[in-house]
């Protein structure tokens, strides 16, 4: 599966191509198109930068389905810097990118209504309003089971088990359809949180002799709720060598190793949830 193995962030980046056709034995195969980056590396001079960039609900228009609006706030702040460690020789450059989000939004649902939580479906109807009939699953008139009397279950049908249940459904607080769909309502608080560190050294040993080593590491934890939550940690360890013949002649040797540890379930206790 082709996938994009560095998330780099912009400042750390030198260049970018995008490759749509005729490509080279490099790049394998690919059904869409090819996304090149280059990492920035230090010179003879030390430079760095800081940026950040924030978004808040306060400016948005509130939802006309929703009571409030729902969170939406980013914070995406970070820096580099870069330079010499022996002019003309060796040269390092680092990067860190720290992203906070919270995209809220509304989420229309169907609940259970009051009526039918306690056996009461007679104001369940079709959308033309006709009332649906709600069966005796305990009787049988030939191959028909027999519909309660006014859609009304007894009190005494309805399972201690299904009672529990239905009191863990939100009551509805909207008005819905006339099927009662699209009852209710909710801000929903999806979350990501992301980390990015990159480190890079180029060392030149002569004018036909260069070496680079990078270091990379993100860090994403993601959810749609405050209890569950996503991890994904990436290592992505690379080194080159290049070496130059003649100036029609130029060899490149490249090593990389890339790693990624997945967690998936309930939130952990050291993990913050930004925006809150």
């Amino acid at each position: 599966m082709n996938q994009s193995q560095v998330p780099l962030p912009m400042d750390a980046m030198q260049e970018f191509r995008i490759i749509i056709n005729n490509y080279s034995a490099e790049y394998g195969q690919t059904s869409g198109g090819v996304v090149t980056l280059a990492t920035r590396s230090g010179t003879n001079e030390y430079h760095g930068s800081l940026f950040e960039y924030m978004q808040n609900e306060g400016l948005d228009a509130r939802n006309v389905f929703a009571a409030t609006r729902p969170k939406n706030r980013q914070h995406q702040f970070g820096g580099t810097f870069g330079g010499p460690i022996r002019k003309n020789k060796t040269h390092f450059f680092t990067s860190y990118e720290r992203t906070q989000q919270v995209n809220g939004a509304t989420a229309i649902q169907t609940v259970p209504s009051l009526l039918q939580k306690q056996g009461d479906f007679s104001r369940t109807l079709t959308a033309a309003g006709h009332a649906i009939p709600i069966y005796d699953p305990a009787t049988t008139s030939g191959n028909t089971r027999q519909a309660f009397a006014g859609n009304l279950i007894p009190a005494s049908r309805i399972d201690s088990g299904a009672r529990s249940i239905a009191g863990y459904w939100p009551d509805p607080n909207q008005p819905g359809t006339v099927t009662g769909a699209n009852n209710y309502s909710q801000n929903t608080r999806p979350f990501a949180n992301r980390n990015i560190i990159l480190g890079r050294v180029d060392h030149q040993f002569n004018d036909r002799n260069q070496l680079m080593g990078r270091y990379f590491f993100a860090d994403r934890t993601s959810g749609a709720s405050s209890a569950q939550e996503s991890n994904q940690k990436t290592h992505n360890l690379f080194g080159s060598w290049t070496r130059s013949f003649r100036p029609n002649l130029i060899q490149e040797f490249r090593l990389g190793l890339v790693r990624r540890d997945f967690y998936q379930g309930e939130r952990q206790p050291h993990y913050s949830q930004s925006g809150s």
